[in-house]
């Protein structure tokens, strides 16, 4: 039985289902027509197509793969957001060693979903130091593939993606691991 609307006790209307509003479509639908038929479902398709084309053109959000050597005691995630051509990147690491990080050196590899492919290089030194343990901000705002902040820029047909990959750190204590071309 269709959903009735019933106001003290009384059926004052019913609210249609699926099976009432399609049997109601076909008799329109037969009531016009070849033609017409023809426009209408060109115009429905087109505003199909139009809404699909606007998801496509709206933000999309990807994980941080962290691509670093376990032995560099520094672990990174986060996310980078793509919307057009810019590219927003939310990324935080955490010092998994027993000293106290003073500087950290990472590469940031990024494919945005038109393709474009770039590397910029993120050297962050700590004046307090990053202790055992405690997370810190890596980035947070604009990484976007420019020829201002990234190196290696082309194109390429790779789906969009986003890693992080520790280069270096310096430890309070003065001890390092990784490339120390890239400390200085």
């Amino acid at each position: 039985m269709a959903g009735l609307i019933v106001r003290n006790d009384e059926v004052v209307g019913s609210i249609p289902t699926s099976s009432t509003m399609f049997s109601s479509s076909c008799r329109f639908m037969q009531r016009i027509s070849v033609h017409e038929k023809h426009r209408l479902i060109m115009r429905y398709a087109l505003g199909a197509f139009l809404v699909f084309a606007g998801m496509l053109a709206s933000a999309q959000t990807i994980n941080v793969v962290d691509s670093s050597n376990p032995a560099s005691k520094i672990s990174i995630d986060g996310v980078v957001t793509f919307d057009k051509t810019v590219s927003t990147c939310s990324l935080a690491g955490t010092n998994t060693s027993n000293k106290t990080v003073q500087t950290v050196a990472l590469v940031i590899k990024i494919t945005r979903p038109d393709g474009v492919y770039a590397e910029s290089v993120w050297v962050h030194t700590h004046r307090r130091g990053i202790a055992p343990n405690e997370r810190f901000a890596v980035a947070d705002g604009d990484c976007s593939a420019n020829t201002e902040t990234a190196n290696n820029i082309r194109q390429t047909k790779d789906p969009a993606s986003a890693n992080a990959e520790v280069l270096a750190v310096r430890y309070m204590d003065g001890s390092t691991w990784g490339n120390q071309k890239v400390l200085e």
